[in-house]
């Protein structure tokens, strides 16, 4: 499967267009690889290329810049962008997909090019070590809470006031438990960053649902530009920009999820924090079973 570039928002809307060389310019002039016939981007916007596996983006210096997931790009650096990122430049939105999956072509780079994007690497492995680090102190307080035999109620705010101050993006937090002998689904708490004690509709149903059907995590980036088969009415309606669900799983059943969203900016969670969100649900949910087994469940 190639990696390709979705056109999401634009003139262009709906049309994709493969990487099929190492090195490919994306612009409005028709001489680049990609064209892409907006009047607000450059002739020559932006250069995407290939170190290995890995996939970057420069921008060349372009009259109005490019951003990267909503953050502007610094013009004359490759910066590596990952799956499902979204390129934005002038009125025009890619989508890249296939990153995980994409053929490696065979090429050479610049020794200036492959430098910066080594030294780039390098300080993203920083930052990501730091925050495996920050997230395992996390899950490691977590487990002397579970020691300490919380009841499953304040043992569940505790993880909702974990995730408030390690998450600032964070607008509102849900836990639920879920009971697949009759698929009732209970609130056990939640939490708004403003301190509101009773909201409405403290997370999307839909998505939870979801999560709690198929066992598997959602995270949105930006609901502004999911398909509309992913949507749903709660999310309009909440005005969600971004968000992420988590299902709590034990002895291969699921007890109940883990629910975040941001209703002021897009782009506010990212992978590690979904790795998180994923690594705590665990022991939460080895008390939700227990709670169920005990009758202790609200």
């Amino acid at each position: 499967m190639p990696i390709m570039l979705r056109v999401i928002k634009g003139p262009m809307k709906g049309k994709s267009f493969a990487l099929k060389k190492s090195t490919m310019f994306l612009g409005r002039s028709s001489k680049n690889d990609i064209q892409i016939r907006d009047t607000t981007i450059s002739r020559k916007q932006i250069k995407l290329f290939l170190l290995g596996s890995k996939l970057f983006v420069e921008d060349l210096k372009s009259t109005n810049g490019t951003k990267l997931n909503g953050i502007p790009i610094v013009p004359g650096e490759g910066v590596e962008v990952g799956e499902s990122d979204m390129l934005t430049m002038g009125d025009t939105v890619v989508q890249i997909t296939g990153v995980e999956q994409g053929k490696v072509f065979p090429g050479s780079w610049p020794i200036t090019t492959a430098a910066k994007a080594e030294k780039q690497e390098e300080q993203a492995e920083t930052k990501e070590r730091r925050s495996l680090a920050r997230n395992m102190q996390l899950v490691v307080e977590l487990g002397e809470l579970l020691k300490e035999g919380l009841s499953l109620h304040n043992l569940c705010e505790k993880v909702l006031d974990f995730l408030l101050v390690s998450l600032p993006r964070i607008d509102r937090a849900t836990l639920t438990l879920f009971n697949p002998d009759d698929s009732a689904i209970t609130t056990i708490v939640s939490r708004t960053r403003s301190g509101q004690k009773e909201v409405l509709s403290p997370y999307s149903r839909e998505i939870l649902e979801k999560t709690l059907k198929t066992g598997k995590s959602i995270r949105m980036s930006n609901t502004q530009y999911e398909p509309p088969a992913n949507l749903s009415d709660s999310i309009g309606i909440l005005k969600i920009k971004s968000l992420m669900c988590v299902p709590m799983i034990s002895n291969k059943q699921v007890r109940g999820a883990i629910y975040v969203d941001s209703l002021k900016r897009p782009y506010a969670f990212r992978k590690e924090d979904l790795m998180l969100l994923n690594a705590l649900s665990g022991p939460v949910a080895i008390a939700a079973e227990n709670a169920l087994l005990t009758g202790q469940a609200p």
